[in-house]
């Protein structure tokens, strides 16, 4: 029966099982769910034949080779040596990398080192600047004080022994010194005399 061709494909292998391509047109082959055709069809057993018709020979062939030229221990043992001969180079390139690989690492590690002291020799640097700066800071405000103190109290003792009461006390006991001998000898004692 002809059934004109659906807008939407087959949607499980069922309906694709049903659907043959015959020139330009579709037709719907009716099957029964009990009795339908396999998703695949007959794939399978062409690729298994098609599998056996390209390994049976190949066997055969791999076979008859051997037995036509077997290997014998002079052969196996030059292409041991080669084969060590080869290895060897290999491992020698891949050591020299290594090496290179190993020398390039150490340079970069010396040059990372060589900053790193630098920076430390520059931060040493600052440092003794800061401590320097700091100590003379110091040291000139304890020698401004210094001074400043000496000065004010020699001015202040100057103002107080030409102007106060201790001058004209003196004055007064030098006079009394000149008529009492006991007083002279007391403001001989102290140097007041």
């Amino acid at each position: 029966m002809f059934n004109p061709p659906q807008d939407s494909p087959p949607q499980n292998s069922y309906e694709w099982a049903g659907y043959v391509v015959a020139g330009k047109c579709r037709r719907r082959v009716q099957r029964t769910p009990q009795r339908g055709l396999r998703p695949y069809g007959a794939f399978p057993y062409f690729l298994i034949l098609l599998i056996s018709f390209c390994y049976f020979p190949a066997n055969l062939y791999a076979q008859v080779y051997l037995e036509e030229e077997k290997v014998t221990n002079e052969q196996i043992y030059r292409k041991l040596i080669t084969f060590e001969a080869k290895t060897e180079e290999r491992f020698k390139a891949i050591d020299q990398r290594f090496e290179m690989m190993e020398n390039s690492i150490s340079i970069r590690f010396n040059s990372v080192e060589q900053r790193i002291s630098d920076l430390f020799t520059f931060l040493w640097i600052l440092t003794g600047i800061f401590a320097a700066i700091s100590g003379v800071t110091i040291s000139l405000a304890f020698w401004d004080r210094k001074t400043i103190v000496e000065t004010s109290v020699k001015k202040s003792f100057d103002k107080v022994e030409s102007e106060g009461t201790s001058k004209k006390l003196l004055d007064a006991l030098r006079e009394i010194a000149k008529e009492d001998q006991k007083v002279a000898t007391i403001l001989k004692n102290f140097n007041l005399l």
